[in-house]
């Protein structure tokens, strides 16, 4: 089903007549077989640990009963994008409709061990008193390798991206954002630093200030729900920077950062982009996390000194904490054939692995101890001028709170976003 091709423009396919074997295994044969399948989503995938003191014998991974897949519905939707990924919707044993997303021409192994790693991070929230109190946690999905190309993604409902919400709002103050508009600010890649901070002042005078923070008022109207959604938003969006930060998590461009329609909360998608690997891009990144005029603006009056702060210092504190935890599943990465430092080096007997993959995670456990230098661009180019070298770690690691914020401060330096990709969005 993945690799079925259909013309150009259609939205819609029968399951009956363009994967039929499929349509029988799943509505007849699976239904007849006396073992049933499970549907791979987070309630099924995700089993819950006892409690200190509680018998193992007579504990229940799963209180609230697992689903099994008793059919599929006939009527596919192809999406629009290159790959033409498929979404089809399971029916499960309890009556309900569960959909996924089939998804061709892409490796889904490592979003699926990401996944476990998020789930862990979960289990930590939850067990920490201050995190827990704020409801801290991950959006995570369940990611399914059917093989080394293909794959099913749990698809998450009541999601919209944070790109169509902003283009929505500038719509609405006469503002038209196509490639044309956005021709007339995007630098050169050779320009120096001040065009380029010039262009991004351009730019963000044009816009007229940060709209995302209307979205939250016009869909939440009623004022608690208001506060809640926003909040929700803010400390989500501060465990994720976090949690973004420590394994290096890259291209968080707008399409990658969807609401949660219903909560507020902020989703993360398409996590490829692991151990610093938006610095090696043909723009490299330079910012740890996604913190810009919009993102700032829909936290409230107190922008980034209020529950965002709070957030951050919790969560990075939890993961210090936990750092052995942490790294303990992190290091197999180091020899994952999945990885890119690992494709093309020779590994002896599965025990020595490339020097790159053991800079990533050494540069990983800086970050759990707080000894990774974070500069700007300003301080980089200051350092080159003095011929110094401000990259090596710090001898005297830094405090939580201290972490938090170097980081939030380089995060929203007008220099560092002012050298990032044009597509990455900096001025949203």
């Amino acid at each position: 089903l993945c690799l079925a091709t259909v013309n150009k423009g259609t939205r819609e396919m029968s399951l009956k007549g363009e994967a039929r074997p499929l349509h029988l295994l799943v509505n007849g044969n699976l239904n007849k077989s006396s073992i049933p399948v499970i549907l791979p989503d987070a309630r099924n995938m995700i089993a819950s640990l006892p409690s200190h003191g509680a018998s193992h014998n007579s504990h229940n991974p799963f209180p609230g009963g697992t689903v099994a897949i008793a059919g599929i519905e006939d009527q596919v939707l192809v999406m629009s994008s290159l790959v033409q990924p498929k979404k089809i919707t399971f029916r499960g044993s309890d009556g309900k409709l569960y959909p996924f997303l089939a998804k061709p021409k892409d490796d889904l192994r490592r979003d699926c061990r990401l996944m476990d790693f998020c789930a862990v991070l979960n289990k930590l929230f939850r067990s920490d008193p201050e995190s827990r109190k704020r409801g801290l946690s991950i959006r995570t999905y369940r990611v399914v390798p059917t093989n080394e190309t293909n794959g099913l993604i749990e698809w998450l409902p009541n999601l919209t991206g944070i790109r169509p919400i902003i283009h929505e709002h500038l719509r609405e103050r006469g503002l038209r954002i196509d490639s044309r508009w956005m021709a007339r600010f995007t630098p050169k890649k050779e320009d120096k630093i001040e065009t380029k901070r010039k262009m991004l002042a351009l730019i963000l005078k044009e816009l007229k200030g940060p709209v995302l923070a209307n979205w939250f008022a016009a869909s939440f109207p009623d004022p608690q729900a208001w506060l809640m959604a926003r909040l929700a938003f803010t400390r989500s969006t501060g465990v994720m920077s976090m949690v973004g930060y420590i394994i290096g998590l890259g291209d968080r461009h707008l399409e990658n950062i969807n609401i949660d329609t219903t909560s507020g909360k902020s989703v993360h998608v398409d996590m490829n982009s692991l151990f610093n690997k938006g610095e090696t891009m043909e723009i490299p990144e330079v910012v740890p996390f996604r913190l810009t005029g919009n993102m700032v603006d829909a936290m409230g009056p107190l922008g980034v000194d209020g529950p965002f702060r709070i957030s951050c210092e919790v969560a990075l504190g939890l993961m210090r904490k936990e750092k052995e935890v942490l790294m303990s599943m992190l290091r197999p990465f180091i020899f994952d054939p999945l990885m890119d430092w690992t494709k093309g080096a020779r590994v002896a007997g599965g025990t020595e692995s490339t020097a790159e993959g053991r800079e990533c995670l050494r540069r990983v456990q800086e970050r759990l101890t707080g000894t990774e230098t974070v500069i700007s661009i300003r301080e980089r180019l200051e350092a080159k001028k003095k011929g110094k070298n401000n990259e090596k770690s710090l001898q005297q690691p830094l405090s939580v709170v201290g972490h938090v914020a170097r980081l939030t401060e380089q995060a929203r330096d007008f220099d560092n976003l002012a050298c990032m990709y044009w597509g990455w969005a900096p001025f949203f």
